[in-house]
């Protein structure tokens, strides 16, 4: 009889594309892996000719899937005994006192060669089963502590000694070390530069024992991102060759991509009941293909109506964009349901795909847990990203310790289901919640020393995991603002306004959809409402208190503004990228302004000299300048920091941009539409307002519950 397991892991083999993991070694993965032949070649080459090797790529180009998936068994077929991957950090945020990590490394020995040690004996059982870990079964499983002191050359002895074949020949063995850019950015103590070096020097040392057997079986590799590789320099001298063999892995080619995804979909038709229809199966790959390869061309000469550089066509297919766009699309195929229209819009932003990834993963867990959104969220930006910006490995009870830290917070409802009588927070059900992210591959476990680990599945999705984060924080930050707002006002006009509110609200309301921002055009008595969730602008009769018409726009509208020179109205679309205009005479909207990405908050300068809009690009680090008559995009203005909201003073054409991650406040000449600085010192600063006859502006900080003011003349914050 066939368990629940057997028929879902059955169910995972037979899915062509796995989405932003990594591929493993595991049978079905090196069914599902392509277009990486003449790489994985090359790589194979330089490792029979040489004792250490250096590949490097930059970030989703699919180092370790290459070498899991493909690398591991051709170099199998070769007989050699490819070791469970090594890597040598774990990052965190956690607060170390500097003597006690000073004695503890004096006892310990290399952290580094620690930590790789730990991943080795982890993934034992997740890949070949060595003849001298598993005749040991009576030995007690290694921790951090017996290991202490030990060398790699030790260690490798100990653990992995090398097969003897048929002929009574040492087997060849390859150790890889898999992002050896932890090397640089997990710091155990005062000591770690010593210890990098140490790390370095037990490498040469290992390779030149085995040497001096003259059984040259070892080989050892080096994976790293190619940004970190001049980190490697001051220990060139110390490598074999000077770390000369070396390999860039390019991200996928299109000849290799349109492998990648049309080799696993035959596969699949041939293995199960799902008919791909070959006639239409090329022609649509390569359009996704197409798409996914495009780049903005910085070319003066080629700017398209909009203002923006064109895209064109490019070379390369980031792997792990391919992988997750297909699943996607595949999931759709399976369900026959519609397509998803934000799959295909915003199927070159790789960033939206990630990020809708990330919110259907936490929609599973709040479904099926005792778990707010909150909790969740905020362990992924507190606890699984570091202050870098890095990915963090995190012990389960560092996550217990923080969901209960979040409990005496006070500021979210309950969390987990009750606690155990040893006032732990009840690790079935954490365990739960970390079963579904796992299976969404969103984190993935590491058991080191006996203790389990979890991480986030890949460094592409810190990003899009944080803004994610923000948007859904400025949705409630919004939602609260307009409840607290509701509550002043009911407070002051007394009943009779209480009842009026009731009217009004019954009389406007016509869905459930969340209202982001409102605009009045005095000239015409009309109120503008944005609804984010349903993509829409309603317009109401400030007369009458009656809603006239609901306006489709752009997706997701966050801010809307009334340029009072043209009677017309602009809406910031976050998620289309774009800003809608609405005719005021008319209530017709007459387009759609590309801007930059994510836009937030708009402005009008309404002076009519000038006559422009302002667009803060939130995901772009940018500000986008609107001529108002034309309602064209008139250029991009550079050099923000995740603009957030915008106003103009139309006394002195400034324009004040927030910037919440830096702290600070960017001026723009509205004149010359340059920004000649910031000013510095605010708390994560975001609305902004302007009085124009003291030229003060100001800022409010939410995060310590105070406003700035600026002394618009002088150009300087006064308090």
């Amino acid at each position: 009889m066939r368990t629940n397991a057997k028929i879902e892991n059955e169910r995972e083999s037979l899915k062509p594309f796995i989405g932003p993991r990594y591929f493993t070694r595991h049978p079905d993965d090196q069914r599902r892996f392509f277009g990486r032949d003449a790489e994985a070649e090359e790589i194979v080459s330089l490792i029979f000719g040489h004792k250490l090797v250096l590949v490097y790529a930059q970030s989703g180009a699919g180092k370790t899937s290459i070498f899991e998936a493909k690398i591991t068994p051709m170099l199998e077929e070769y007989d050699f005994d490819v070791l469970p991957r090594a890597r040598v950090g774990i990052a965190s945020d956690n607060k170390f006192d500097k003597n006690a990590m000073q004695k503890e490394q004096d006892s310990m020995g290399n952290f580094y060669m620690l930590n790789a040690f730990q991943s080795m004996l982890s993934g034992i059982s997740e890949t070949t089963d060595f003849k001298q870990v598993s005749e040991k079964k009576d030995a007690p499983k290694p921790v951090i502590q017996k290991l202490s002191n030990t060398s790699l050359s030790q260690f490798l002895d100990r653990f992995f000694p090398p097969s003897i074949d048929d002929n009574g020949e040492f087997k060849p063995q390859l150790l890889y070390f898999d992002q050896l850019e932890e090397l640089f950015t997990f710091y155990p103590g005062e000591s770690w530069r010593s210890q990098q070096k140490d790390f370095f020097i037990q490498i040469a040392k290992t390779l030149e024992a085995v040497d001096l057997k003259k059984k040259d079986y070892l080989r050892i590799v080096f994976v790293i991102r190619e940004d970190y590789l001049a980190e490697l320099d001051p220990f060139m001298n110390i490598l074999p060759e000077r770390l000369r063999p070396r390999f860039r892995l390019e991200r996928l080619d299109k000849e290799n991509a349109f492998l990648a995804i049309k080799k696993p979909l035959e596969n699949v038709s041939g293995n199960s009941n799902h008919v791909i229809n070959d006639n239409v199966l090329d022609k649509n790959i390569k359009n996704v293909i197409y798409d996914l390869s495009k780049i903005r061309v910085e070319n003066p000469l080629l700017i398209d109506s909009s203002g923006e550089p064109p895209l064109a066509e490019g070379e390369f297919v980031e792997p792990i964009q391919l992988q997750v766009v297909c699943q996607r699309r595949w999931k759709q195929l399976l369900t026959n349901t519609s397509e998803d229209k934000s799959v295909h819009r915003n199927l070159t932003d790789v960033d939206m795909v990630l990020r809708e990834f990330y919110e259907e993963a936490i929609k599973e867990v709040i479904k099926n847990n005792k778990i707010s959104e909150n909790a969740i969220r905020t362990l992924f930006e507190e606890k699984f990203i570091t202050s870098i910006g890095t990915r963090a490995f995190v012990h389960k009870s560092e996550i217990i310790k923080h969901i209960r830290n979040i409990c005496n917070r006070g500021i979210f409802n309950k969390i987990i289901s009750t606690p155990k009588k040893n006032g732990s927070i009840g690790e079935v059900e954490l365990d739960r919640v970390m079963k579904i992210l796992e299976r969404n591959a969103l984190i993935r476990k590491e058991n080191r020393g006996g203790s389990s680990f979890y991480e986030i599945i890949h460094d592409r999705l810190i990003g899009p995991i944080k803004n994610s984060n923000f948007y859904w924080s400025e949705k409630k930050r919004k939602r609260r603002e307009r409840h607290a707002k509701l509550v002043v006002s009911i407070s002051i006009a007394g009943l009779l306004a209480l009842i009026s509110a009731l009217i009004i609200t019954s009389a406007f309301q016509t869905s459930q959809s969340t209202l982001s921002d409102m605009a009045v055009d005095p000239a015409n008595n009309l109120v503008y409402v944005a609804n984010s969730d349903n993509d829409t602008v309603s317009v109401i009769n400030g007369a009458k208190n009656v809603k006239v018409v609901d306006i489709p726009v752009g997706d997701y509208p966050t801010d809307i503004v009334v340029n009072p020179n043209t009677n017309m109205i602009y809406v910031a679309n976050s998620f289309s990228n774009t800003v809608s205009v609405i005719n005021g005479a008319t209530n017709v909207k007459v387009g759609d302004i590309p801007v930059g990405s994510h836009p937030l908050g708009l402005a009008v300068n309404p002076d009519p000299a000038n006559n422009l809009v302002y667009v803060a690009n939130q995901g772009g680090d940018t500000v986008s300048v609107i001529d108002g008559k034309k309602n064209k995009k008139l250029g991009d203005i550079p050099d923000f920091k995740r603009p957030t909201y915008i106003a103009v003073n139309p006394a002195t054409s400034l324009v004040y941009v927030s910037n919440p991650e830096t702290g600070t406040v960017s001026v723009i000449n509205g004149t010359t539409n340059t920004k000649p600085g910031d000013i510095h010192n605010f708390k994560r600063p975001t609305h902004i307002a302007v009085n124009p006859a003291t030229s003060r502006v100001y800022v409010s900080n939410p995060e310590t519950g105070t406003v700035s003011v600026i002394d618009g003349k002088k150009k300087q914050k006064t308090r």
